[in-house]
């Protein structure tokens, strides 16, 4: 799996994410470890490309945890997150839209706590 491992957020991406109110990140990426099928009930990708690839290390019995990320949203089920590192600015806001509409998805599938429910 090609990678960026310990890099750190594209500076284009961290403008998209203040102006949209998100705080600055010091997160970096890392490269999947085998571990984590076991310790993890879900692991997004946000392409095919990526998915084919953790399919390929996944253990059999750990499948079923891997999903594509807009999997997660009906009307986007089946597509991809672009990568918009060559494109211009607004191709960091279009994935960032994505992102918010599978991270909101996401939260939906979630169980309510119960201190939630009475809330």
């Amino acid at each position: 799996m090609a990678g960026l491992a310990g890099e750190r957020t594209d500076a284009r991406a961290q403008q998209v994410l203040v102006r949209r109110g998100y705080a600055q990140s010091k997160a970096r990426s890392r490269r999947i470890k085998p571990q984590d099928f076991s310790h993890f009930d879900l692991i997004l990708a946000m392409d095919k490309s990526v998915l084919s690839d953790l399919q390929r290390l996944c253990p059999a019995e750990h499948q079923g945890k891997l999903r594509l990320f807009l999997d997660l949203v009906p009307d986007l089920a089946g597509q991809d997150v672009p990568d918009p590192y060559y494109g211009n600015m607004q191709g960091f806001e279009q994935v960032l839209e994505l992102c918010e509409r599978g991270a909101k998805a996401l939260l939906n599938t979630l169980p309510r706590r119960a201190s939630d429910a009475q809330a």
